[in-house]
């Protein structure tokens, strides 16, 4: 059978309501002929529904194309539930697994099923191809790397208290968006990405010049704040002496600062203060806030003490979710780095013969920066992160779903015997503590009924076995 059907007929193609009118036609006293041609229905299939509407006034009169599936509609419910819900939690299936997980699911509750299934053990893929066919919902993706700490550190708890940490400075300063700033560093390198050219077709290798083999790292760091203004930007070039000409077209105001790797470092973070207060006019008196992440570099002695002295009230993010509660990461350092990218290669496309330094890094991202740190993209990256207009909702349930895997009840709720883990009971091995099966949205939603074994009774969600003691 080929993977893409093609019909040769219209056979079946009747609805219901349609053949029951031409039946009731036929009854009434027109022929069979008469009305196949009239309506377009084949005529020996017209003679078969008259006999069994005869029979059973109340029968179906379609094909029953149903019977010969493996799954009833509810039963693929259930599958396509588990399937989206692995996939929230950062645990998705790959199409082989999924027809393994399909097989296993008729083997448990003794379903009639091809005998390919049973020879290869996991269903065909006319199967799975005809599966994500009626169900548009699912689609194959090509997911997103994520690390396993950006998944867990980005939970409830962390997030409920670093906004109740924002919540209550906001409250107590009496803060509006003007006195709200974030701040963060990004690196940049003088190689830029290749675009897209127009060449020759059928040519088997086509290439494009770049800057060098390895660039050079010049860091840019951002403030921005509420209310949509951004500061002039500060370079960090991987230099030991600082020189005026690193600084050539940069945006008035920029601040110029050097280390040998190029970084962020404490003491030039203290620096960095100094750019702030200079043009926010912060003080004990006009105090502001800045979020951040907590980088040593940033929460230095040094730097915590010159933030004091000048009203600088710091509220560092959570871990490993800057990707969530950073505005500068939500909306301003995408459309940078593209720009970035687009201004390096028109520079090369300019200069023929000539690579790009890190003397003529400070005009290239400037001009990236002026084009990314505008009024809109700052506005929606605040509002992205709950900040300004302050929404401590502003993250759904869904978005939680990776930390499940790890989330561990409190201390006091651990049973003191332990039990076996879901496939530590299966081995027969001891576990150091009991299992825990979380329901979900969908779990909720379609309840399997008790003659039906669901993917969610024999293989659960995924869940870590033990739990960790300090």
């Amino acid at each position: 059978m080929p993977r893409t059907y093609k019909r040769k007929t219209d056979h079946g193609l009747v609805s219901h309501d349609a053949m029951e009118e031409a039946v009731k036609l036929v009854l009434s006293g027109m022929t069979v002929r008469k009305v196949a041609k009239d309506k377009g229905i084949s005529r020996s299939a017209l003679s078969r529904y008259v006999k069994k509407y005869e029979e059973d006034p109340t029968a179906v009169l379609a094909p029953n194309y149903r019977h010969s599936q493996t799954f009833t509609v509810e039963q693929e419910k259930t599958l396509e539930d588990y399937l989206v819900t692995c996939s929230q939690m950062f645990h998705g299936l790959t199409p082989k697994n999924v027809r393994k997980l399909a097989y296993e699911m008729a083997h448990k509750n003794g379903m009639k099923m091809p005998s390919k299934w049973d020879e290869k053990r996991q269903a065909g893929e006319d199967w799975f191809t005809a599966f994500l066919k009626r169900h548009p919902t699912l689609s194959i993706r090509s997911p997103e790397a994520t690390s396993l700490a950006r998944a867990t550190s980005f939970n409830e708890h962390n997030i409920n208290a670093y906004f109740d940490m924002l919540q209550s400075l906001i409250t107590k300063l009496s803060a509006t968006g003007q006195v709200i700033y974030n701040l963060d560093e990004t690196g940049c390198t003088t190689v830029q990405k290749v675009p897209k050219i127009v060449s020759k077709k059928g040519i088997k290798q086509v290439g494009q010049i770049t800057s060098r083999e390895r660039g050079e790292l010049v860091t840019l760091c951002g403030i921005i704040s509420a209310a949509g203004v951004a500061l002039p930007p500060v370079y960090i070039f991987p230099r030991k002496n600082y020189r005026d000409v690193l600084m050539r077209g940069a945006p008035e105001g920029s601040l110029g600062l050097v280390n040998a790797s190029g970084w962020m470092t404490s003491s030039n973070f203290v620096k960095v203060l100094d750019h702030v207060v200079r043009f926010t006019g912060s003080s004990t008196e006009k105090p502001i806030i800045i979020t951040m992440d907590n980088h040593e570099s940033h929460i230095a002695l040094d730097c915590v003490v010159k933030a004091k002295d000048n009203g600088i009230h710091i509220v560092t993010l959570p871990p490993h979710t800057s990707n969530k509660t950073q505005p500068l990461d939500l909306s301003v350092y995408g459309p940078l780095k593209t720009f970035l990218n687009s201004a390096a290669n028109s520079w090369m496309m300019e200069h023929p013969g000539k690579p790009i330094t890190i003397y003529d890094m400070a005009q290239l991202m400037g001009s990236a920066w002026l084009k990314a740190a505008t009024p809109v993209n700052i506005l929606s990256g605040f509002r992205l992160a709950g900040i300004w207009p302050f929404d401590r909702d502003v993250f759904c349930s869904e978005q939680f779903m990776p930390s499940l895997v790890t989330d561990r009840p409190p201390v006091e709720q651990v049973p003191e015997t332990s039990s076996l883990c879901p496939d530590a009971a299966a081995s027969g091995s001891p576990s150091t503590s009991a299992a825990v099966n979380f329901p979900s949205a969908s779990e909720a939603s379609a309840v399997p009924s008790t003659s039906f074994i669901s993917p969610q009774e024999f293989r659960r969600y995924p869940k870590v076995c033990g739990f960790f003691s300090f």
